[in-house]
């Protein structure tokens, strides 16, 4: 109660995810926006409780999600007053298929550019030859 307290005062309100998603790989705990288990990363971009993974490496020199070599100065706090991810793969996805089919209308309209090009010169040629 008196931590709580504490860090109350030296962080303000404190907020917990609400995603189940959103969890600590160490303790399985959803972390928070400030406080001992306050959301930190790596330099490998893996997040984790503050506390957790401080004292993972402790004991450990790599990152319990990828075994990417990991030491305590690799360690970075994040501040955020709300905590929420969004899974936005699907939105990446079509933004990569629409960038694709574009190059493909591009193509696409080149080719008829030239055709119509063709097609004139054959109209022509065609009305000269009769």
């Amino acid at each position: 109660m008196l931590e709580r307290i504490f860090n109350r005062i030296k962080h303000g309100k404190v907020y917990t995810s609400d995603s189940p998603d959103d969890v600590c790989a160490i303790c399985l705990e959803n972390w928070t926006n400030a406080g001992p288990h306050g959301l930190a990363s790596l330099s490998c971009g893996h997040l984790f409780g503050y506390k957790c993974i401080y004292e993972w490496l402790t004991g450990n020199d790599r990152c319990p999600e990828c075994n990417a070599t990991s030491n305590r100065k690799d360690i970075r706090p994040i501040r955020a007053r709300n905590l929420k991810a969004l899974d936005n793969s699907n939105e990446e996805g079509l933004k990569r298929e629409i960038k694709d089919l574009k190059n493909k209308i591009k193509i696409i309209e080149e080719k008829n550019t030239k055709l119509k090009s063709q097609n004139q010169v054959l109209s022509i040629v065609s009305k000269y030859s009769q």
